[in-house]
């Protein structure tokens, strides 16, 4: 993702859109992404945001809600994973739009190069499905014995 140098507040952004039915209200996701930068000019911010769909328009349609602003501060010139647990799906929500962007400065100059890669939006298991889980193993294994 390139912002350009030719106006003040440049913008480049990338997103995506998870299919339809892939969020379920109320539960917590993890979302992490791998970025580096190629260059940051002064004044350059990037950030990342995860907005809750009602693709199908089920229930109206549009944003149900959306997690605010994470920034992406402290991204080098490697490779590296930053992670935001715990964000939890809107109701009404069936899909997830992730979006991941860069803004240039307040001035002429401002130039930026980021690039993003494997960005993943997980489900995290809700505690009592955990401990089914758990103790479905135990019986597989206690029959083993």
């Amino acid at each position: 993702m390139t912002g350009s140098s030719l106006a003040v507040g440049t913008h480049a952004e990338v997103q995506q859109q998870t299919a339809l039915d892939s969020v379920v209200p109320g539960l917590t996701y993890d979302l992490s992404l791998f970025g580096k930068l190629d260059l940051l000019g002064p004044g350059v911010v990037t950030f990342t945001r995860v907005f809750w769909m009602d693709s199908d328009g089920s229930h109206g349609g549009g944003i149900k809600g959306d997690t605010g602003l994470f920034s992406l501060n402290g991204m080098t010139s490697t490779y590296a994973e930053m992670a935001f647990p715990g964000l939890v799906a809107a109701a009404d929500s069936d899909a997830a739009l992730v979006m991941v962007w860069m803004d240039g400065g307040a001035f002429d100059g401002s130039d930026g190069v980021m690039f993003v890669d494997d960005v993943t939006l997980t489900a995290i298991p809700e505690p009592a499905t955990a401990v089914l889980f758990c103790g479905a193993i135990a019986m597989l294994l206690r029959r083993r014995r």
